[in-house]
């Protein structure tokens, strides 16, 4: 009974031992969340901050793009459990990627990369878009002198009636002055034929 009762004693301890040892290994401390996130795109950048589930010293903070330049500026900074990295400015729109390590609280260190892309401030000025185009939008020169046209066109469109009534008009009065010319010749002819007539006359009548 005894080696029986030191058996489950043993194991007890052996299994509470396991237990405890895999707990703290499990409770290594670990990063929490990340600004930018991972695989995030974001606007604007102009630091970088890292999150752990501890507190963490001596940290190390690279910020590089796709073709390895660096954006640090300045060692990274450690407050508690956060880690904030400045920048030498915003970053312009790329990938880029963070590469971090720091040596948690139970002296293990913690190391990693978080890829995010910067996208640039949504509404801003881009070629083709709203603001280059709204100069094409507002009213032209051929477009301010459309509404002034449309009426000349109508105005001009009586001006042949006028003159198409006015030759009918002179082609009478050159008829009337034809017509009238032509009784005035008639009467001087008439006249000239009475006269000689008469003049006839008193040359046949004996007591003239």
């Amino acid at each position: 009974m005894r080696s029986l009762r030191a058996g489950v004693v043993a194991v007890f301890i052996l299994l509470t031992t396991f237990v405890l040892g895999t707990g703290t290994a499990l409770a290594h401390d670990r990063l929490k969340s990340s600004n930018p996130a991972k695989d995030a795109s974001v606007e604007k950048v102009e630091k970088v901050e890292l999150v752990f589930s501890n507190t963490v010293r001596l940290p190390t903070v690279i910020v590089s793009d796709a073709d390895g330049k660096r954006f640090e500026s300045g060692p990274a900074e450690t407050d508690k459990e956060t880690v904030t990295q400045a920048l030498n400015g915003a970053l312009p729109p790329g990938k880029y990627k963070i590469a971090y390590r720091v040596v948690s609280s139970d002296g293990h260190p913690i190391e990693g990369v978080i890829p995010f892309t910067v996208m640039g401030i949504a509404g801003g000025p881009l070629p083709g878009s709203s603001d280059s185009a709204s100069p094409a939008a507002s009213p032209t020169p051929e477009d301010s002198q459309a509404p002034s046209a449309a009426p000349s066109a109508p105005a001009s469109t009586p001006a042949p009636a006028p003159t198409a009534t006015a030759t009918p008009a002179a082609g009478k009065s050159s008829a009337g002055s034809g017509l009238t010319w032509w009784w005035v010749g008639a009467g001087l002819v008439a006249g000239v034929g009475l006269g000689l007539l008469f003049s006839f006359r008193k040359k046949k009548d004996p007591r003239a």
